[in-house]
């Protein structure tokens, strides 16, 4: 690669578009509609490809910094009603640990 790719590749917009949009996820909680919210809001935060995200991963892993696992708590409560603590994010929880969190919350 010269310096002219190096740089035209640098100049690139991004591509929001290809996010997925978390709002457009329902609200009724399912462990469905969790995981997907989960990841799409982890997209859209930390512009990621939903290919990128492994559910059986740490939350955290992805680069998710303290002030992000504040605004995730705040968000998953608004969005599902549901309460996160914010301990579990910080507690290397995967997404699929953090659904099943969610799901307990639920009942």
């Amino acid at each position: 690669m010269n310096h002219k790719d190096i740089l035209s590749s640098w100049q690139k917009q991004e591509d929001h578009s290809a996010y997925p949009d978390p709002d457009q996820i329902s609200s009724v909680v399912s462990k469905e509609n969790l995981e997907k919210w989960l990841i799409a809001w982890l997209c859209k935060k930390l512009k990621m490809n939903p290919s990128e995200i492994d559910t059986s991963k740490s939350i955290m892993s992805y680069g998710l910094d303290s002030m992000g696992a504040v605004e995730l708590e705040r968000d998953v409560q608004v969005k599902f009603k549901i309460e996160i603590s914010l301990s579990d994010f910080f507690e290397n929880n995967s997404i699929a640990e953090l659904v099943s969190i969610g799901m307990e919350e639920k009942v």
